[in-house]
């Protein structure tokens, strides 16, 4: 029942993929005479999409995790007690180099009952093996056939680097994710706590905004020390002139395996080819592993100049995204920003890129994206009834200064405003031990006016506590203009 189950998400969360017939990693195709043929007698051509993963289960084994997707209208249904089935074949070996024994695996893979051979054709089939190993190098070498028609199998072969050296930090292969959710149950389509079904593409299209995957890191505690901290860099580059998009970076402790969950937002990622790279460094910099995962990006709205503009926008696209780094400007950049109009795209376009490359010369892309998660944040943490998070005196205070060292919550009491005071142990003018007061007038809403700051630039009232203490509303004005 599981696997069945896991037929019907599929076709939710591949429906991109299927408008695209894209078929790239280790994909089953037969060829085009093959195709013309198949379509002259009639008979179904089987198509399935193919991961295979490798990972290690202790010092001296490992296992290949072996992933299908059959297109459900690639293959024959047959009609049984009243209902509609599917089956594929599936035989597998695995040479080794050493001249051992050959490792073979024969499995059936199944598609749940339907009522009709219509219904059953639109739903792909999605279904796992995996095979444990001594540790070597193999030849793959796999068959795949309709179990209900005849013909041709499809056949797929390639090396297999499975010795995952003990003396050295390691990565598993990567598994990209089209669907995650926590799970406390076991089974097959569960691992770390996790039920997933894989992403079968390395091509994104438009309408996937989020790229997940997850990755295990092996031997850091041999390599590094027991209990040692590292930490994992991931990065988002262009495939050709290696520019960073976007960058993380996590500490971990070292164990001897690690499991490494990680989303990025490709929202607003431009069209183009890139590589998500992964690097184990110790906290000297030191580094001992690295890997990376190609993938294709196509994004209709946002397009990208590989000359020297890195993002163009429409106008209002361009608009909003001025509208949000307002809050950041310099008064120069903000006489722009605030004159700016769509006879001016063009125009636009360059000021964007140059005041991203301004603050992050070597990566202006990542300093942007950085910005607009924070823009997402505030979004989510401050909008009001009346104004978006960014647009709030909250907002724009994270925008500018970034998350606070602490805040102090100060809630409706008797006829006092509730407060929030905000600390910082810097910010960056350079002063040092500040502070922010925001008062919210109507008491409900979560609409916080900034009351009072030790920041230069920013509004004064030093009789602060006895006007959020008087329960007696007053506008004030911010008499100093806020300067970069």
């Amino acid at each position: 029942m599981k696997s069945r189950r896991k037929s019907r998400i599929i076709v939710l969360l591949l429906a991109g993929l299927v408008w695209s017939n894209v078929f790239v990693n280790k994909c089953f195709a037969f060829n085009v005479p093959a195709y013309a043929n198949a379509a002259a007698s009639g008979k179904q051509t089987l198509r399935i999409s193919f991961n295979y993963l490798q990972f290690e289960l202790n010092s001296d084994s490992v296992y290949a995790e072996l992933q299908f997707l059959v297109w459900g209208n690639s293959i024959k249904y047959e009609l049984q007690n009243g209902k509609y089935y599917g089956q594929v074949n599936v035989n597998a070996c695995f040479i080794p180099e050493s001249g051992a024994d050959t490792i073979k695996l024969s499995a059936k893979i199944f598609s749940e009952a339907f009522d009709d051979s219509v219904t059953a054709a639109q739903n792909n089939i999605y279904d796992l093996l995996r095979i444990a190993m001594p540790k070597g190098k193999y030849l793959m070498v796999l068959e795949v056939a309709d179990n209900y028609q005849d013909g041709e199998s499809l056949r797929f072969s390639d090396n297999m680097d499975m010795t995952f050296d003990n003396r050295t930090v390691r990565f598993s292969s990567l598994q990209p994710i089209s669907y995650m959710s926590a799970s406390d149950v076991g089974g097959k389509y569960v691992k770390n706590g996790w039920e997933y079904v894989p992403y079968f593409s390395t091509y994104y299209p438009s309408e996937i905004n989020s790229m997940v995957y997850w990755i295990e890191i092996y031997h850091t505690n041999a390599i590094l020390g027991e209990n040692a901290e590292f930490k994992v860099i991931s990065s988002i580059v262009d495939e050709t002139s290696d520019s960073v998009y976007m960058r993380k970076e996590k500490k971990y402790t070292s164990q001897a395996s690690i499991f490494m969950q990680q989303a990025y937002d490709i929202e607003m990622l431009p069209t183009g080819n890139y590589l998500l790279k992964l690097e184990v460094k110790d906290m000297q910099d030191t580094l001992h592993a690295c890997t990376s995962h190609f993938f294709q990006r196509n994004n209709v709205t946002v397009n990208n100049d590989s000359d020297r503009v890195a993002s163009m926008f429409d106008y209002d696209t361009l608009k909003r995204y001025f509208d949000y780094i307002s809050v950041i400007a310099t008064t120069k950049e903000r006489q722009f920003i605030d004159n700016f109009s769509e006879e001016q795209l063009a125009e636009g376009g360059w000021f964007f890129y140059e005041f991203w490359k301004s603050r992050n010369a070597g990566s202006p892309h990542e300093a942007w994206f950085e910005f607009y998660k924070k823009v997402q944040q505030v979004n989510n943490n401050y909008s009001t009834l009346r104004y978006k998070g960014y647009k709030t005196d909250r907002g724009q205070c994270y925008l500018k200064y970034g998350p606070p060292t602490e805040i102090e919550y100060h809630n409706f009491d008797g006829n006092a405003y509730p407060y929030e005071i905000w600390r910082y142990n810097q910010v960056p003018n350079g002063q040092v031990n500040v502070y922010f007061v925001f008062y919210n007038l109507d008491r409900t809403t979560k609409d916080y006016r900034l009351l009072h700051s030790t920041v230069d630039g920013e509004a004064k009232f030093p009789n602060w506590e006895e006007e959020v203490q008087s329960g007696k509303a007053l506008m004030i004005e911010n008499t100093e203009q806020f300067s970069q």
